[in-house]
Order: C-alpha cells, then structure tokens, then sequence
C-alpha cells in the first residue's frame, strides 16, 4: 500500500482559524482565509508551491472567501455581510487592486458566482430578480456598454442551491431543490445549454 508522503504544514496558529479556499490554476498557489489579522474577520493569503513561504494578500474588515481564480491569477473575492447578502470584488494580487462587482449597497440579494471559461463574464446564481435562486449570465460591463443579466434556469420556482465549475471549465453543476427533492443539472459553460445525463432500463426493462 502506498501511505504516501508526510504531511506538509502549511500555516497553523493558535487559536487562529484558517481555510482552505482554490488553488491557482497553474498550480503554483495555494489560497487560504484566515482570522489571523483581526479574530473577527478573515483575511486572506496564499502559500507559494515552489518558494514554500505564506503571503497575506488581502486584509479588510469582513468575512472573505475566494470563489474563483481567473487565468490571469486575478481573484474573485466573496464578502459575506450577513445571511442574507454578499458582495463580489475582483482582486489583483499583484497590484493589490480591488474592483467591485455585484452586491454593492444591497440588502437581502444573495450572490453565487464564478468566471465563464473565457475569463471575461460571470456566471451567478441570485434572486437578485425573484424569490427563488436562478442560474444567469451576466456580461460584465468592462467588455460591454452596460451590463447585462441573461437567466438560464427556467423561472419553474425550482432554487438553485449551489453551482461548481470544473477545472477544466467545461461542465457546470447545479444543486437544485425542486419543491423538496433534491436533483442535480449539468450545463456546458461555454453554450449554456444543458446537458441531459444519460438515461438507463429500469429493472426488467430490455
């Protein structure tokens, strides 16, 4: 049997809380959020693969996660302010520079949201638009003249729970609550169609 290698450390405080956020896509990066600046509020930093050193990157009055990595090593950022609302930034974390991007000065709207496969737009679940968490495109407005909102999931009162995008970025997943069963939705990101699984006999059926 293969036990494998010895566990790394990779930061550990105490009474300091830490968790595990994305891995940058060329693999080099590890991204983590921390309450190690200020115990109410996570900050976030990121260990070098290669070099085997931490990095805090980011550290504001907040609740930070990051969501997503871009190709370009530029993060999207997720506030949490309550149950209830959140807010995105994108983050250079060369420059240190800190865009906004949904949530803004909005109360009780729920965001859930990753990069599409160009790098360049987003696809969020929100009830930004109704009572029930849909599934939109959303054109950001630095590519285009004004944003833009496209729903993809039918208005059928059917909540999204949660979305995931694969590394490879072409097979999105929806966690879906169908007035209490729960299914699962598969979509391919680049045409935003969905992609039926395949379909089995029943029992006794040729």
């Amino acid at each position: 049997i293969n036990e494998g290698s010895e566990l790394e450390p990779i930061f550990q405080k105490a009474k300091v809380r830490a968790e595990f956020q994305k891995q940058s896509p060329d693999g080099r990066y590890l991204y983590f959020a921390a309450n190690n600046v200020d115990p109410s509020s996570f900050a976030i930093s990121r260990y070098d693969m290669k070099e085997k050193k931490v990095e805090l990157i980011f550290s504001e009055k907040g609740q930070w996660g990051v969501d997503d990595i871009n190709s370009d090593g530029t993060l999207l950022l997720n506030n949490q302010k309550n149950n209830f609302s959140n807010e995105y930034f994108i983050f250079n974390p060369e420059t240190k520079t800190k865009e906004p991007l949904l949530g803004q000065g909005e109360t009780e709207v729920r965001y859930d949201a990753v990069w599409t496969p160009d790098g360049k737009n987003f696809l969020v679940v929100t009830d930004k638009f109704g009572d029930f968490m849909r599934l939109y495109f959303y054109r950001n407005g630095k590519y285009f003249k004004n944003n833009q909102w496209e729903p993809i999931t039918p208005d059928n009162k059917v909540e999204v729970k949660g979305m995931s995008i694969n590394k490879d970025r072409n097979l999105l997943s929806l966690q879906l609550n169908d007035q209490g069963y729960f299914k699962v939705a598969y979509y391919n990101p680049k045409t935003l169609k969905e992609i039926k699984p395949p379909t089995f006999p029943k029992k006794g059926e040729q």
